[in-house]
């Protein structure tokens, strides 16, 4: 299994799915890496936030996990 350290994904949850779903499908579209051994890590609540474009209130759940196979710089 191949190893990426420091990556930050960011993406919104569909309505219905699992947190867990949506970070395998954010992590396949911006990456076309397949994941596994997916762990919860943290939950960050981030309120009035200066990172953010605009005021709001967003919750971020971060995750580790593997990736399945090899990954591969096209």
């Amino acid at each position: 299994m191949g190893r990426i350290s420091g990556a930050f994904l960011a993406g919104k949850t569909k309505w219905g799915e699992t947190s867990i779903d949506a970070l395998r499908r954010e992590v396949k579209e911006e990456t076309n890496l397949k994941i596994t051994n997916i762990k919860f890590a943290l939950v960050q609540d981030c309120i009035h936030s200066k990172e953010f474009y605009r005021d709001a209130h967003f919750v971020l759940l971060n995750y580790t996990c593997r990736c399945v196979g090899k990954p591969r710089v096209n």
